[in-house]
């Protein structure tokens, strides 16, 4: 019989509605990205693995631009950059719906890539497809409708 032990790491620092979280891939260490009702986006790292409870900010914020965040993915590709991708349930049309960012595992930083026309409806999740081989990257994006997109490395 499995046993729980909670913990409670402190994220006192996130002030709206969490509306979507994450882990990164194993590969990249113990990430966790928070997105937030408010269109904030918050990734912490757990430098010690088997301390749960310490958690520290990576960046100060991920500047993303979107008034609402309600999902986010991280891809899992090994042999490829690893992408976050964010996305907004907002209804404003002059928004972004979709922000993807690649992930500089060298200085540990996320830079922004330009996917923005990919969806322009409000989405309510996002996936990205196991890896398989594969040298690009496998979206799903459910909004109206479902779409699956591929993003191919420059």
């Amino acid at each position: 019989m499995a046993s729980w032990i909670k913990r409670q790491p402190a994220f006192s620092d996130v002030r709206a509605p969490i509306t979507d979280m994450k882990f990164a891939p194993k590969h990249i260490g113990l990430l966790l990205v928070l997105c937030a009702q408010s269109g904030d986006v918050k990734i912490y790292e757990c430098p010690e693995v088997f301390c749960s409870n310490a958690w520290t900010l990576v960046n100060p914020e991920v500047k993303t631009n979107l008034s609402s965040c309600s999902s986010c993915s991280w891809s899992t590709c090994y042999n490829l950059p690893i992408l976050l991708a964010l996305g907004s349930d907002e209804t404003n049309t002059s928004t972004d719906k979709l922000v993807v960012f690649e992930f500089n595992e060298n200085n540990r930083t996320f830079i922004k890539i330009d996917k923005s026309d990919i969806c322009t409806q409000p989405i309510r999740s996002l996936a990205f497809a196991p890896s398989v081989g594969k040298l690009y990257h496998t979206l799903a994006i459910a909004s109206k409708a479902l779409s699956v997109v591929t993003i191919k490395p420059t």
